[in-house]
């Protein structure tokens, strides 16, 4: 998280100064609690090309110091959108995750992430450049930065966020209520009790159908 937040202080202060970036993290959980994620990072083509600079050029050089830092991870370049509205950058895969907490407890998955610090740390970076800008004003000029995370089983419930079956994916730059963290509760469907009920209803029935045709034979 927080090479990602000081990479989105970065393209923040970029941001004060022309153009709008995206940033976003992608994590799975699987049923036995492991997380893994990725995340994306696009800048406005016309900011890669500030300073008269090729935006090949410049994508390539900026893949390969990010890959120098993290030599574990891998780095696809992506873009989208076209003219004024092209974005490019990179996804990287194989993130650090390990200040994701991770809880499981028989059925029940829990993740929780701390957003408030990642918040100020966005703004305070963007202070330490010389500048200033709020969440909200970052948001109105187009910037975007969020977390989405795609649990085992339906979410059961979210503190915050937009919550899609199994997906919660998270605005850091909303207000979310004020709140400090996110916590996701994920609960596995007993299958066991559902068998045990279905094979009950099926005994039923069959009882029901023996009974009748025995009714019927008599007549």
């Amino acid at each position: 998280m927080k090479k990602f937040i000081r990479l989105i202080a970065l393209c923040c202060f970029a941001l004060l100064l022309s153009g709008c970036f995206k940033s976003r993290i992608s994590l799975t959980v699987s049923k036995d609690g492991v997380i893994t994620g990725t995340s994306e990072t696009l800048l406005q083509n016309s900011m890669l090309e500030m300073g008269g600079t090729d935006s090949d050029t410049a994508l390539n050089s900026w893949i390969a110091q990010e890959q120098e830092k993290y030599p574990d991870s891998e780095f696809t370049p992506i873009e989208e959108g076209e003219g004024d509205q092209l974005y490019r950058g990179y996804r990287m895969t194989n993130i650090d995750t390990s200040e994701y907490k991770v809880t499981k407890e028989k059925n029940t998955i829990t993740v929780t992430i701390q957003i408030d610090s990642a918040q100020s740390d966005v703004t305070d970076s963007i202070a330490e450049m010389g500048q200033s800008a709020t969440l909200e004003q970052l948001k109105q000029s187009g910037a975007e930065a969020k977390i989405t995370i795609t649990m085992p089983q339906k979410i059961e419930s979210a503190n915050i966020g937009t919550v899609d079956g199994r997906t919660v994916t998270v605005d850091l730059f909303a207000d979310n209520g004020g709140a400090k963290e996110l916590v996701v509760v994920s609960k596995a469907t007993n299958s066991l009790g559902i068998l045990i009920y279905a094979g009950i209803g099926i005994a039923v029935l069959a009882a029901i159908f023996l009974i009748l045709r025995s009714k019927g034979n008599k007549a």
